[in-house]
C-alpha cells in the first residue's frame, strides 16, 4: 500500500508523505472485547526526526482522549537500548 499524501499521527503531527521514507515495520493487530474481535487494524510504522512540535489530541475520539494520560518520544539512544519497550513489530 502506498503512503498517503500526508500523515497526521495521533498527536496531531503532520508530515508530508515525501518525508516519511520507507516504513520500518508493518502488520495487523486485532482488538477483542468479551472474546470477540471488534477491530482489525492494519498498522504501518515510520520513523522521522522532528524538532519542537505542538501536540494536539483534537483528532482523537472521546474514548481515545479519555484513555490518554500522557505522551512522549524516545531519543535515538533510548530506542537502541534493550531496556526500553517497543512495539513487537519494530526490530532494533
Amino acid at each position: 500500500m502506498p503512503p498517503p499524501a500526508s500523515c497526521a499521527e495521533e498527536a496531531g503531527i503532520e508530515v508530508p508523505a515525501d518525508d516519511l521514507g520507507e516504513p520500518i515495520a508493518s502488520g495487523t493487530i486485532e482488538f477483542t472485547w468479551g472474546g470477540a474481535v471488534i477491530i482489525v487494524q492494519a498498522q504501518t510504522f515510520y520513523a522521522i526526526a522532528v524538532g519542537p512540535v505542538t501536540v494536539s489530541f483534537d483528532g482523537l475520539d472521546p474514548w481515545e482522549r479519555a484513555t490518554t494520560d500522557r505522551y512522549g518520544w524516545f531519543t535515538r539512544n533510548e530506542l537502541r537500548a534493550d531496556s526500553h519497550q517497543r512495539h513487537p513489530l519494530i526490530r532494533n
